[in-house]
């Protein structure tokens, strides 16, 4: 053996074994899958797992990959979080938007029964109608808002009637059944009219005199100059006659 083989030996079991750290690796690859999936909800679990490995790989070396994945964890578990905040408030507000939708469709269209059903009372002798169909109404005015029949039950006495609505759930006599009685219960006509209230009479102002000036609110009253003073008559000296 040469000089050169016996210091490249002697190199070589001088110099340590190099490291690896698989566990850091596979985390840092978990996290680039979990910003990946980000649209997807149900994959959140995969940042989660990098985070984990990550946090174990760190009491080994090479550190690196372990830090890279515990980087990656925290920006697609945060990402993730910011994304299911803002789908929520989206559907939110859808959902909030679709109910006033639905109460203002309920209000008018329990609103034109309404004013069916009072036409039909004027025209039968104060006589309710037995059901909406009655009334010859277009089918899409006796459909709430979820496409279910409004629920039409006038009284024994057929002087009064209730007019609901099952819901967003379809079902009657739950707790988001909708009593629309009350909201339907216009008449076309104003028949006791509440006359205006009158206000009392406004008194005359009185006339200026003439010799006074109106002034302008905030301006200085100007002084009024002063009338001259009045001469005595001249006293007339008799004559005396002849003697």
């Amino acid at each position: 053996m040469d000089r050169a083989d016996t210091a490249q030996v002697m190199f070589a079991a001088a110099s340590p074994p190099r490291k690896s750290n698989l566990l850091a690796g596979v985390a840092a690859c978990l996290g680039v899958v979990g910003l990946l999936a980000l649209c997807l909800p149900g994959l959140m679990w995969v940042s989660g797992l990098a985070l984990l490995l990550g946090l174990i790989a760190m009491f080994r070396s090479p550190r690196a990959f372990a830090i890279l994945a515990i980087l990656l964890a925290f920006l697609g578990l945060g990402l993730g979080a910011a994304h299911l905040v803002v789908r929520g408030a989206v559907d939110v507000s859808k959902r909030v938007v679709g109910d006033v939708a639905a109460m203002t469709q309920n209000s008018l269209e329990a609103t034109q029964i309404a004013t069916a059903i009072e036409t039909y009372r004027a025209a039968n002798k104060g006589a309710l109608p037995a059901t909406l169909r009655d009334l010859q109404l277009p089918l899409a005015t006796t459909l709430d808002a979820w496409g279910e029949a409004y629920v039409y039950q006038p009284s024994a006495d057929g002087s009064v009637y209730t007019l609901r609505t099952c819901g967003p759930d379809r079902t009657l006599g739950t707790a988001d059944d909708l009593d629309l009685t009350n909201v339907a219960s216009i008449e076309p006509y104003v028949r006791d009219a509440v006359p205006f209230p009158s206000l009392p009479p406004v008194p005359p102002v009185p006339p200026m005199p003439p010799s006074v000036s109106p002034q302008t609110p905030g301006t200085p009253q100007q002084p009024q100059p002063a009338a001259p003073p009045a001469q005595a008559p001249p006293v007339r000296t008799p004559t005396p006659g002849p003697a």
